[in-house]
């Protein structure tokens, strides 16, 4: 690939981020390879956010700061995806790093073959850098090729469903949108690109660092938002999977995955319990909205296993037996699914 054509843009959107902005664009400057396009959307911060970013503007070769009326991550990434120019496109958050080499590791893997798509490993850690967490990195990702086996992968052994330490070739991605007000706005996108591209590949090394942070969606006190997003990332992407022409397996593995989503949520309300400050309201929106679900697997004549048809049953009892009978039975049955949610929570 020649260097008449850029190969490759980076995408950081960002709002009120002027205690880790300049984190992000130190590593974002410091990295040994230069050619690239690096676009800056400013999605209407009303800190100093906007002056950091112009005062490292002459440290890029490449670059375009971008302010829009705060509209949400996803709108501004939009806008990031339509002023692209490079041949591949990759996203990093605000609060994110790149290790040094992370744009030449990606240039030479482009140079090798015509890829699709690459996903480098990353590190996790939390708030401060001073624990790694464990990540999704999946052995089986190095005897993979094509994207459609990665998207079983997806629902069958739970891949990381980011847009970070992945690179996508644009005139792909930029078939796709982020669906604006949503906060799982990661998953569709690449759920989409995958079903849309055909090859990937992969590079065995930790080139993200991914900062664990304390106002992420996992980490908050769960509230109604969080609850109508997993109807609305449902509905997402089962209109996905049917407009890629997709198979029964994927549309029954939407209906799984979304079950999931549902009984995390519910896990995260009795972790939360004491701290919701409009419990009954949340716990009326999680009936409403799960009551929807189930109408949805009836329509659509969804069967389940066992374990999933019982999980089904025990989220609906709440409506007839009252919350604090069912938080113990999930207690007793998810001992050590909450233990784990309460870790990536950070919370005792």
């Amino acid at each position: 690939m020649s260097d008449a054509k850029i190969p490759i843009s980076l995408i950081t959107t960002f709002y009120n981020e002027e205690d880790l902005l300049s984190r992000c664009l130190d590593s974002v400057a410091n990295q040994t390879f230069k050619n690239f396009e690096f676009i800056l959307i400013d999605d209407g911060s009303t800190d100093k956010s906007l002056k950091i970013a112009e005062k490292f503007l002459p440290k890029f070769k490449h670059v375009k700061l971008i302010s829009t009326e705060n509209s949400g991550h996803a709108e501004a990434r939009n806008v990031g995806l339509n002023n692209v120019t490079g041949t591949y496109v990759t996203f990093l958050d605000a609060d994110d790093t790149l290790v040094e080499h992370m744009m030449l590791e990606f240039y030479n893997k482009i140079q090798e073959q015509n890829t699709d798509l690459i996903i480098s490993d990353f590190k996790s850690v939390d708030d401060v850098g001073a624990n790694e967490l464990t990540t999704k990195w999946n052995a089986a990702f190095l005897k993979i090729k094509y994207t459609e086996e990665l998207a079983h992968l997806m629902y069958t052994e739970k891949i990381q469903e980011t847009i970070w330490a992945k690179l996508f070739k644009t005139e792909i991605a930029k078939q796709i949108s982020f669906n604006k007000g949503l906060w799982f706005d990661d998953r569709p996108f690449l759920i989409e690109f995958l079903f849309l591209s055909k090859t990937v590949d992969f590079i065995h090394k930790k080139l993200v660092v991914n900062y664990a942070n304390r106002a992420s969606i996992t980490r908050r006190i769960l509230e109604k938002k969080r609850i109508e997003d997993v109807y609305y990332l449902f509905n997402v992407e089962l209109d996905i999977v049917e407009r890629c022409n997709q198979n029964s397996f994927y549309k029954k593995s939407v209906f799984k995955n979304t079950l999931d989503f549902f009984i995390i949520t519910y896990l995260i309300q009795i972790i939360d319990y004491d701290k919701i400050g409009n419990l009954k309201e949340v716990q009326g929106s999680f009936q409403r909205v799960f009551g929807k679900f189930k109408k949805d697997i009836k329509k659509e004549s969804i069967t389940f296993n066992f374990k999933k048809t019982v999980q089904i049953y025990l989220l609906s009892l709440p409506k007839y037996i009252g919350w604090s009978n069912v938080n113990l039975l999930f207690r007793l049955f998810k001992k050590k699914s909450i233990q784990h949610i309460k870790k990536l929570k950070d919370v005792d």
